[in-house]
């Protein structure tokens, strides 16, 4: 059968796993699968972007919830892009204890807030790219990105969370390492279409632009 949809996975999952007592919990694997996925994946469909204003002599700007990672963190200045310097938070307490205020180089995260140095002396319009969470499978959330192209990464990785539910089966090592590949095959993927057909060169200066 096609595994399109949350439905179609749930029905999938409790056919191989044939357990009525496991394949009750079923939903559960697959957030679980889900958890793991996100930590796992990293593709150019998981990139999104945001915007956040500074406010005056305030360090401190905080982020969407659905940041995962931070690809690149700017603003616009003299008509280039600035772009800030990710730093450890004791690093650049060190370096830009000095400055009270003036106009932000770099930051450091802390959960879902951006401390940046030095403390923005005005309003600055700060964009940034970051690795978002993949929306979760529920039954009013029935589809995604990740089911759309890759369903056997679902199947597989919702299966994978079945011993832990009890499931000992002798697939079980073959199901891991179909996982497994899977998984590199969407990153490198990923990675291809991030990188284009240009050649990497070196980046000088405040920014990319």
């Amino acid at each position: 059968m096609a595994i399109a949809t949350y439905s179609d996975l749930v029905t999938a999952v409790g056919t191989w796993i044939d357990d009525t007592t496991i394949a009750a919990n079923v939903p559960t694997m697959i957030a679980l699968a889900e958890a793991e996925f996100n930590r796992m994946l990293s593709v150019p469909e998981q990139d999104a972007t945001a915007t956040v204003d500074t406010v005056a002599a305030t360090e401190a700007v905080t982020l969407s919830s659905a940041v995962q990672a931070l690809r690149a963190f700017y603003y616009t200045a003299n008509g280039g892009y600035v772009e800030l310097q990710a730093m450890s938070l004791p690093q650049m307490r060190s370096m830009y204890s000095w400055q009270a205020s003036g106009s932000p180089v770099a930051y450091a995260l802390v959960g879902a807030t951006a401390l940046l140095a030095p403390i923005p002396d005005g309003v600055y319009t700060l964009s940034y790219v970051y690795t978002s969470s993949i929306p979760a499978l529920t039954v009013s959330n029935t589809t995604n990105w990740l089911m759309t192209a890759h369903p056997d990464a679902y199947l597989f990785g919702t299966l994978l969370q079945a011993e832990f539910f009890g499931w000992n089966d002798t697939r079980l090592g073959l199901i891991k390492e179909r996982l497994d590949d899977i998984i590199a095959q969407i990153n490198k993927g990923g990675n291809q279409r991030r990188a284009g057909s240009a050649p990497i060169r070196m980046q000088h200066g405040v920014a990319w632009g």
